[in-house]
C-alpha cells in the first residue's frame, strides 16, 4: 500500500479531477430532477416521469463513472509502466474502450447480482473473481468476455488480498453513502486511491503469472 500512497500523493490533482467532475455531474443531475419535473407533470403522470428520469439519470451517472474509472486506471497504469501520461491521453484511450467497458460492466453486474440473489457468499466470490475485468479491458485491450476470463485467472492467486481490498472499499463506500455532503467529499478523494490500489493489485497479479514456456529447439 505504500507504493499506492506515494503514487496517489504525487499525482493527486490529476487523479482527483476526474472524480470531482463525475461527482459534480451526479450531484447536478440528481438535485435538478425536482426542478425539471415539477412544472411539467401532474397526477399519475409524475410517477411515470420520475421513474423514467431516475432510470435515465442512473444510466448517465453509471456511464460517467465508468469513463472516469477507465481514465484513472489508464493514467495509473502508464505511471506504473514508467510513462508520463496526461489526463488528455488517458481520456482518449478510455473513450475508445467505452463500448467494451459498458458491455463488460453489464456482464459483471448481471453475474454478481445473480450470485447475490442466490446467496450472499456466491455473490462475494463472483465479485472477487471479476474485480479486475475493467482493468483488463483498459490496460490489455481485451473484449468483454475475454476480460472476464482473464480477471478470473488473475484473481485466482490472491483471494485473501482481493477480498480485503473489496471489504475496505465496500465499508468506506457504505459509510460515505450515509453522509450526504461529507460522504461525497470523502468519495472524491477515496475513490481515486482505491483505483490506484486496485491497479497496483492488477500489476502484481500479472507479475505472478508464470512466464511462457520457450519454444523447443529443433
Amino acid at each position: 500500500m505504500s507504493l499506492s500512497w506515494e503514487l496517489y500523493k504525487k499525482h493527486l490533482t490529476n487523479l482527483v479531477i476526474p472524480f470531482i467532475v463525475s461527482g459534480v455531474i451526479a450531484f447536478t443531475l440528481t438535485h435538478s430532477l425536482p426542478l425539471v419535473l415539477r412544472p411539467w407533470t401532474a397526477g399519475e403522470a409524475i410517477y411515470i416521469a420520475w421513474a423514467l428520469a431516475l432510470a435515465l439519470t442512473a444510466i448517465i451517472i453509471s456511464i460517467v463513472n465508468l469513463l472516469v474509472a477507465g481514465v484513472v486506471i489508464k493514467y495509473v497504469g502508464d505511471v506504473i509502466e514508467g510513462g508520463s501520461p496526461t489526463l488528455g491521453s488517458a481520456i482518449g484511450h478510455a473513450t475508445k474502450r467505452m463500448l467494451d467497458l459498458i458491455v463488460a460492466s453489464l456482464l459483471v453486474g448481471i453475474i454478481v447480482s445473480a450470485g447475490l440473489l442466490l446467496l450472499i457468499v456466491p455473490g462475494v466470490i463472483l465479485g472477487i473473481v471479476f474485480m479486475l475485468t475493467v482493468h483488463v479491458v483498459v490496460l490489455e485491450g481485451r473484449g468483454p468476455v475475454e476480460a472476464l476470463a482473464r480477471s478470473r485467472r488473475l484473481t485466482s492467486r490472491r483471494w485473501a488480498k482481493a477480498f480485503l481490498l473489496l471489504l475496505i472499499m465496500g465499508v468506506v463506500s457504505l459509510v460515505a453513502g450515509l453522509i450526504p455532503f461529507v460522504g461525497l467529499l470523502v468519495s472524491i478523494f477515496a475513490n481515486p486511491y482505491f483505483t490506484v490500489m486496485l491497479t497496483f493489485f492488477y500489476y502484481s497479479m500479472r507479475a505472478r503469472e508464470a512466464p511462457p514456456t520457450p519454444p523447443a529447439q529443433t
